[in-house]
């Protein structure tokens, strides 16, 4: 196999950068891609700058043992496939995935759009309640099942928009029958998807109101961070 990029890694002042290489070019923001650690933003999940000409933040996603890397390499499939036409919309884009072997170590690194500018505050819980329900169903237009929506850990919010990560569980070639979100068209979604009649339990009713009353209020903190499960 021919590696045409590499990602120098810096991930702290007391170590040598870690040389890791891709042959995902068609992602890769340069072919010589150097980065450094700035600080953790999850678990396996980093805040990192980019570039020595023009610095960028970015999100790096770093595993180590073969299962992990097997999961994070099905997590970038579905960022170049299924997603590809979602990115920088509803999730965010996706700038390669990176790959070493560290004293017979498998390791990978998977690099995204850093999401973390926080949230417009004019975005109310009804607006919020109705971009993920949008997201969702079109999550499962292009076949992706996300598995873990229930969970707010995997929803950024990005000024007034938001992103949906962390797609390592997620399932693909979903038929799904029901695509339209109460919020948006005054219906019931279609019966049959457990995911979308899930999350229109918890987000698409009105009277979750006062149960989520305080939700935009620990967005900052809550959503705003690259957390991974």
């Amino acid at each position: 196999m021919s590696f045409t990029s590499t990602l120098e890694l810096q991930l702290d002042a007391h170590n040598k950068p870690v040389i890791y290489y891709s042959s995902d070019h068609e992602n890769c923001i340069n072919s010589q891609m150097v980065a450094c650690v700035v600080k953790p933003l999850g678990r396996r999940v980093y805040l990192a700058s980019a570039g020595s000409r023009e610095p960028r933040h970015v999100a790096v996603k770093i595993v180590h043992g073969n299962s992990e890397v097997r999961r994070l390499e099905h997590e970038a499939d579905i960022y170049r496939k299924e997603l590809k036409g979602l990115q920088g919309k509803i999730v965010p884009k996706f700038y390669g995935l990176y790959t070493a072997s560290h004293y017979g170590v498998d390791a990978a690194v998977m690099i995204l759009e850093y999401c973390g500018t926080g949230t417009d505050p004019t975005l109310d819980f009804n607006e919020f309640n109705r971009l993920l329900m949008l997201a969702a169903c079109k999550l499962h237009q292009v076949g992706i099942v996300h598995g873990a929506l229930s969970d707010h850990r995997h929803i950024l919010a990005v000024g007034r928009q938001i992103r949906i990560i962390d797609f390592e569980n997620a399932g693909h070639s979903h038929q799904c029958s029901g695509a339209l979100p109460t919020l948006d068209n005054n219906s019931s979604v279609s019966r049959g998807c457990d995911e979308l009649e899930r999350l229109e339990r918890e987000y698409g009713s009105q009277e979750m109101k006062t149960t989520h009353a305080n939700l935009l209020q620990r967005l900052p903190q809550k959503f705003r961070q690259w957390i991974s499960t």
